[in-house]
């Protein structure tokens, strides 16, 4: 209640844990390849501007203008220009590089993808394995656990067993609910990860 800040009484409600569903997320839509394409298609842009650059430049210009005399007139006129480039060392320099850097980008993106699509498969054994090991308390260790303790109710009841082994047989029917608690919980952390992985 301190920590709450509230007077009255509050209740947490008992709900059952549930597997969470895994969602079938597709390496190619996830926003960290997104990022990687669009700095590729960024890279490719800049090489073609880089490359525009080794082309002659025109220009065409229309200029309207006075000077600050008496009885001045308006001039007006246009201005062609051609620029030719003729030094292509430093342009051809720079070519080279945005070439290797969209190398470079192209060859980030193929290794995301490896990355991704290796973490997803081990992800995915690992979600198989935990599955498999759910499945076995939910179809017959639930219903044993269960009849452990039953009977060693029963039994301790009627003087069959001491104390000692109705605590070891109530421990052993508890241990296998605790499993079955620790594998879902590792089972939905996976799942959980796989879900956000590619989003």
């Amino acid at each position: 209640k301190a920590v709450l800040q509230q007077d009255s009484a509050f209740t947490i409600p008992i709900q059952e844990l549930k597997r969470i569903p895994i969602e079938n997320n597709l390496v190619e839509s996830s926003s960290d390849l997104q990022i990687i394409k669009l700095e590729c298609e960024q890279q490719y842009s800049l090489l073609g501007l880089e490359k525009n650059k080794l082309l002659p430049d025109i220009s065409l210009g229309y200029f309207r203008g006075s000077n600050k005399y008496s009885n001045s007139e308006t001039y007006q006129g246009f201005q062609i220009g051609l620029a030719v480039p003729l030094f292509f060392g430093e342009q051809k320099a720079r070519i080279k590089a945005n070439k290797i850097a969209l190398d470079i980008n192209q060859n980030m993106r193929t290794d995301f993808l490896i990355n991704r699509k290796a973490k997803q498969e081990e992800l995915r054994i690992e979600l198989i394995k935990f599955e498999e090991s759910l499945q076995n308390y939910e179809d017959s260790g639930q219903n044993l656990s269960d009849e452990i303790i039953r009977t060693a109710q029963k039994s301790y009841q009627m003087g069959e067993m001491d104390f000692f082994q109705f605590a070891v047989s109530i421990e052993n029917a508890l241990n296998l609910t605790l499993n079955y608690l620790d594998n879902l919980a590792q089972y939905n952390s996976l799942a959980l990860e796989a879900n956000y992985l590619n989003k």
